[in-house]
């Protein structure tokens, strides 16, 4: 698990608390400063781009690539929005949140995600899949392979 040096503390208890510290590894980094270390076959990217600007969402997404070995797999979950930006209703009052608590965060639109998976070198890119089947729950799954 890949975590900011300023919460990692709170995840490794939470791994520990779970005993699961033999099967996972937690380290700090700052995901948009520092690269992510390379040779998975998986990357999940879970509700982070919202809370970043344009720029460094794409560059976490190239990152994200390049750590992956070839026909390796990410899963981009988040709140993805129309063109717009007004639908889904409760992640445009979300967005607006964001922009007043962020310096660039917002909810993104999903051809405007999926551009991103796509210039990053991702191919087969599919879904958009709901990520609960709560109502409420704003997010959806996005799954594309390193080809």
């Amino acid at each position: 698990i890949v975590e900011h040096p300023r919460v990692v503390i709170l995840t490794s208890r939470a791994v520990k608390k779970a005993k699961m510290a033999k099967q996972v590894q937690v380290m700090a980094l700052d995901i948009v400063k520092d690269p992510l270390p390379r040779g998975f076959d998986l990357v999940l990217v879970s509700n982070v781009l919202h809370g970043l600007g344009v720029r460094e969402s794409r560059a976490l997404l190239r990152s994200a690539y390049r750590c992956l070995n070839q026909g390796g797999r990410i899963i981009l979950r988040d709140v993805l929005m129309n063109r717009a930006g007004t639908d889904p209703d409760w992640g445009a009052l979300f967005s607006v949140a964001l922009f007043l608590h962020t310096p660039n965060g917002r909810c993104y639109a999903l051809d405007e995600v999926r551009g991103w998976l796509r210039e990053a070198g991702f191919s087969g890119v599919k879904g958009p899949f709901r990520s609960s089947p709560l109502v409420f729950d704003p997010d959806f799954v996005l799954i594309a392979e390193k080809s």
